[in-house]
């Protein structure tokens, strides 16, 4: 069905027609004169396109106030991402990885405790550009590769380890020969000169090594 205008609407498209019709050859009053071609065309008086173009100054206002507002609750209730605080965590390759392991072996056949200032001192004196500088990160990272850190008095002695086994051999050997030499044998015990180095809480491999036994200390020396 075709669309049915009221009397005022179609007052108002007749004269806008009429004017448009009257302009194909040109036109008839400047384009710049924007009040004076919506007078002729809207066949209204001047104050009323004044009021007219106040009131859609007021209306596209409270519009972008509206469309703001909107904005602004969606963006509110919308998480909003942290950023992160602090330093990045620090990836290490396989190879830095394995250079810590070589290090803490390194120090316990040195016979020194592979402690935290320990590996930091010794893995930056040997590598200045180690991506690990400090001994919060170290500790993180000991964990991250299996490491354990726990009292020594918990630490579990294997009888038949290859390592027990070995200086079990080593000792009877060398007794049998003091024996065959006639040689008068007698034990002195200076385990006592590393008291004072004994750790009570160091850190471990999986396999349980890295405490120092008093007799791997000056006592033997």
């Amino acid at each position: 069905m075709p669309k049915e205008f009221s009397l005022e609407f179609k007052q108002l498209a007749f004269s806008i027609i009429d004017f448009v019709e009257k302009e194909k050859n040109g036109s008839l009053i400047p384009l710049n004169n924007v009040t004076d071609r919506l007078e002729a065309m809207l066949g209204v008086s001047r104050r009323s396109i004044n009021r007219l173009k106040h009131e859609i100054k007021e209306l596209k206002k409270d519009q972008e106030e509206s469309i703001r507002l909107t904005r602004w609750s969606s963006s509110s209730l919308s998480p909003t991402p942290l950023s992160p605080v602090g330093r990045s965590k620090v990836q290490l390759t396989m190879f830095e990885q394995d250079t810590i392991r070589l290090t803490f072996y390194l120090l316990l056949q040195d016979k020194m405790y592979p402690t935290l200032e320990n590996l930091v001192s010794t893995l930056l004196s040997q590598y200045p550009d180690f991506p690990i500088k400090s001994k919060t990160s170290l500790h993180r990272e000991m964990k991250a590769l299996g490491f354990k850190y726990r009292q020594t008095k918990k630490t579990k002695i294997l009888m038949d380890s290859v390592a027990f086994q070995a200086q079990c051999a080593v000792y009877l050997r060398k007794i049998d020969q003091l024996r065959s030499n006639n040689s008068i044998v007698y034990c002195h015990d200076e385990t006592w000169l590393s008291k004072n180095e004994e750790k009570t809480v160091v850190w471990f491999d999986d396999k349980g090594y890295g405490h120092l036994r008093n007799s791997e200390g000056k006592g033997d020396e």
